[in-house]
């Protein structure tokens, strides 16, 4: 074996030797980001959120009461933007989340 895999084989057996950089700068810089941009979904959310009460369809007033109805509804014939937003936000708000464990720990 040689370089890379000499070098990690060596850290294997050797736990106590292994030197690797964190890049804490650019992952706070990315968690930064992803924070930045949850944010701003959260705001459309919210928006969205408000709109839908002031909706003339039961079905939509129904939203924050009923999540079958909300993942279920289409608005108006299209695409249910309150669920479409929370669809989004889900995979940021796992990722967030995990990379600020990894951080911490």
């Amino acid at each position: 074996m040689e370089g890379y895999a000499k070098i990690s084989q060596f850290m294997g057996e050797h736990p106590e030797s292994a030197l690797v950089v964190r890049f804490s700068d650019i992952n706070l810089q990315n968690i930064l980001y992803l924070q930045a941009e949850i944010y701003g979904l959260l705001q459309d959310l919210r928006f969205i959120e408000r709109e839908n009460q002031k909706s003339s369809s039961d079905e939509v007033k129904q939203f924050p009461l009923d999540w079958y109805t909300l993942a279920n509804t289409l608005d108006d014939g299209k695409t249910n933007k309150q669920w479409a937003t929370v669809q989004r936000l889900r995979p940021l708000l796992k990722e967030y989340s995990m990379r600020l464990f990894l951080l911490v720990y």
